[in-house]
């Protein structure tokens, strides 16, 4: 099986971007796929998900190395934080050369493809986490990707930079970055299901004729047990005992599973 890689996207922050991928990298290793992690987000918040396990000594392949040339890959390999689960990090002492990189010509976001199509027969599943800032990293990520699903928060900021996303999308497709990417769907994320106001407008967005058939069916409400689940590092679903552990556990299980299945479509 070749794997199938998706990215997290939405050029704003703040929307659980870093939660979604966190989450359907742990979803994918639960369904014991051979899983890569990439984050392309200078924040590094991925990379902070799954704690080091690795030989210190060693020189392991990071986020910057995959916009480099193929020269300085030399003598790097794989960081595997277990048998089947590896990851590429965006390390800290990184972070200005990512930033940097967000203002570099567009066709840099072509080189991490090329790197990672070296590895699609070692995985069965890759999820990239993307940052919530238009640049080369985040159309880098889209042009490696097989599909892409979008966190959706609502509000006026937040649905204003829709159009920011499909230009983008559009841009990847059509400008030959990656004409064959998917739109797995919109993915409704931290929802305040006591605001009256939010509710009113995540229902008027589904029955949108435009942007309602690609909202998904789902929804990840704003919880405490889902900040508690990633400061744990831990899946959301994972040990729920209150109401609304296992009401979130449910929300971000049958999310996971459903964008990991339309991903292999």
């Amino acid at each position: 099986m070749s794997m199938k890689a998706v990215a997290v996207a939405n050029p704003k922050g703040g929307i659980a971007k870093s939660a979604v991928s966190v989450n359907l990298g742990h979803e994918s290793i639960e369904q014991a796929n051979r899983t890569l992690l990439v984050d392309f987000d200078k924040q590094g918040s991925l990379s902070l998900a799954f704690p080091r396990t690795a030989d210190p000594t060693k020189r392991y392949i990071k986020t910057v190395d995959l916009f480099g040339t193929p020269e300085g890959l030399v003598g790097a390999e794989l960081e595997y934080v277990t048998p089947t689960v590896a990851i590429i990090r965006a390390e800290k002492e990184d972070f200005e050369a990512l930033r940097a990189l967000e203002r570099a010509p567009d066709d840099f976001a072509k080189r991490p493809a090329r790197v990672l199509r070296e590895l699609v027969d070692k995985f069965d599943v890759g999820v990239f986490d993307t940052p919530g800032v238009i640049g080369v990293p985040l159309l880098a990520a889209l042009t490696a990707a097989d599909a892409v699903v979008c966190p959706l928060a609502l509000g006026l900021f937040e649905t204003d930079g829709l159009a920011q996303l499909w230009q983008i999308i559009r841009q990847v497709k059509s400008g030959g970055f990656n004409p064959k990417l998917r739109m797995i769907g919109m993915l409704p994320s931290r929802v305040n299901t006591r605001d009256k106001m939010a509710m009113a407008e995540l229902e008027s967005l589904r029955k949108h004729p435009q942007l309602g058939p690609i909202i998904l069916p789902f929804m990840l409400a704003e919880r405490v047990p889902v900040a508690r689940a990633i400061n744990m590092r831990k899946p959301v679903w994972q040990g729920a005992k209150t109401a609304s552990h296992k009401a979130a556990g449910q929300e971000w299980k049958h999310a996971c599973s459903h964008v990991l299945t339309s991903l292999e479509g």
